[in-house]
């Protein structure tokens, strides 16, 4: 059974595997690097990332067109609804010493817009994903690495250009705050921390970021772990964050939320019967249902409690496992809603 997320996504943005799961359902996000030097390499740029206040994140950066680069292909997965932008990235590993540069471009055109300076991808590229979410004329850009998001980046179409605006360090600095208190806490040194993370665009036009980070994502016995979970939204027009809100959860709610932010909607699953697809439906189920006892504050939890009761008998009445099924993954696509 294979399983593949949707690069139109809530992913990401995510977004990261991390060895050993305990669900079917959890969607490629990233694979283990070679090697436990690279580990130790990555972990100490992070440490050495200079101390950036949460509410001020990346200066916006406008971009200028230019020629179509020589061998460059457009990401698949990359590409604006209408099919017009997309991502361009290097056909292969660039030589020693360059750096994989990617750009924005108008596909239709043969445009470039410009270059993309938080990205750093080429194509096929070992341990490493890019995605893009895009909402008219904005879009989302995460860069993936090993265990978690490397740069997470808004794209702000304007005119023949754009406006680049980073996200991602604010959403990692956050978690690593709430990561080194809860190290603080428990007397041990602080391990920093890889993050998952997924966004949504909403009605609003605002941004909405989930993200969990765990600081021992090979999962390896006798380690202590710290997890912690961020919420954030982002205001475009205002150009600030109107909530960052990161703190510290468990191990285990670490597993369920990680499986429970992905968007069920873009999943391509392929079942070999209907009753193993009702199977990892109940397992998917629970999982978004216990996210939802955490996440949402007691009193709505009730009421949403009270409506599952309801929907259970629902279930139960159809007339057969094909349209209990259909019963059923409607209502894990309307709780994962309640997620966000």
């Amino acid at each position: 059974m294979s399983h593949h997320r949707n690069a139109q996504s809530n992913q990401s943005v995510s977004s990261s595997d991390r060895g050993l799961r305990k669900s079917n359902w959890a969607g490629v996000r990233t694979a283990l690097h070679s090697s436990l030097l690279m580990f130790a390499c990555e972990r100490l740029r992070m440490r050495l990332l200079p101390a950036v206040p949460l509410l001020l994140f990346g200066l916006a950066a406008s971009a200028m067109g230019g020629e179509w680069p020589s061998g460059f292909v457009v990401h698949s997965g990359t590409e604006s609804p209408s099919g017009r932008y997309g991502i361009l990235v290097p056909p292969q590993e660039p030589e020693s010493n360059e750096n994989g540069d990617c750009y924005l471009a108008d596909i239709q055109s043969h445009r470039v817009l410009g270059k993309l300076k938080a990205v750093d991808y080429f194509e096929h590229q070992n341990h490493a994903f890019l995605s893009a979410i895009w909402n008219a004329d904005r879009c989302v850009v995460t860069r993936e690495g090993r265990f978690g998001f490397d740069t997470i980046s808004l794209i702000e179409l304007h005119g023949q250009g754009f406006r680049e605006v980073d996200l991602g360090t604010a959403i990692q600095h956050s978690l690593d705050a709430a990561t080194a208190k809860e190290a603080a806490k428990d007397h041990v040194e602080n391990p920093g921390g890889f993050a998952t993370a997924y966004v949504r665009f909403g009605e609003d036009d605002r941004i909405r970021f989930r993200a969990v980070s765990t600081s021992n994502p090979k999962q390896l016995d006798n380690v202590h772990t710290c997890c912690t979970l961020f919420q954030g939204t982002y205001d475009p027009s205002a150009a600030r964050w109107t909530v960052t809100d990161a703190r510290p959860i468990t191990a285990a709610m670490f597993d369920t939320l990680y499986d429970a932010y992905v968007n069920t909607a873009d999943d391509t699953t392929q079942f070999s019967t209907e009753q193993a697809k009702a199977d990892a439906y109940d397992r998917e189920l629970n999982e978004v249902y216990s996210a939802l006892r955490f996440i949402l504050p007691k009193t709505e939890f009730e009421k949403m409690k009270e409506a599952q009761v309801a929907w259970l008998k629902e279930r139960d009445a159809a007339p057969s496992i094909e349209e209990k099924n259909r019963r059923v993954l409607a209502r894990i696509k309307a709780l994962q809603e309640r997620l966000w």
